[in-house]
């Protein structure tokens, strides 16, 4: 390696390890019933698979990398053909939509979360333009039960919820 070419490598080196530590989470959503709508759909037991249109091995392959690309760097690390962050009302929950292979429609909505989280909440084969507002509630109400498990799970874990008994 000439002396250039190991001053970029270290300089890549740097970008890489900066952004390691900007690392995120990305969770698959259970409701309080304890499915996993966004994995349910890639699996096609979801109620919104299409048994005409699974997802195929190569496709889940493609899927697992995007994931680990936001894991590493975060959503900016996805194009905008990979990753669309929902603007306007959808804007203030943090939606966003993640495409596995765009001809065949196979999407993904997840949240942004403030604490560098990715949750996915469903999937759902798109055929139009424009995001089916029944999909938007479904993952809404996804996030919720997901977020409110959580919660429940805070509070008996908690230190704080623990009676001393004197």
């Amino acid at each position: 390696m000439n002396p250039k070419q190991t001053i970029q490598h270290w300089r890549a080196t740097e970008r890489l390890k900066a952004l390691a530590d900007q690392g995120w989470n990305v969770v698959f959503a259970r409701t309080a019933e304890g499915t996993m709508p966004a994995l349910d759909y890639l699996d096609g037991t979801d109620e919104a698979s299409d048994p005409q249109y699974g997802v195929a091995e190569g496709q889940h392959r493609r899927l697992q990398a995007q994931l680990h690309q936001v894991g590493w760097v975060g959503p900016r690390g996805l194009n905008v053909n990979q990753l669309t962050i929902f603007k306007g009302d959808d804007a203030e929950d943090g939606m966003c939509e993640l495409r596995i292979v765009a001809f065949q429609g196979h999407r993904i909505l997840g949240f942004l979360r403030p604490n560098k989280t990715l949750v996915l909440t469903n999937g759902f084969r798109k055929q139009s333009g424009e995001t089916p507002p029944e999909q938007k509630r479904r993952a809404r109400e996804v996030l919720r039960s997901h977020e409110g498990r959580i919660a429940r799970l805070q509070v008996i874990t908690s230190p704080n919820s623990r009676k001393s008994k004197k």
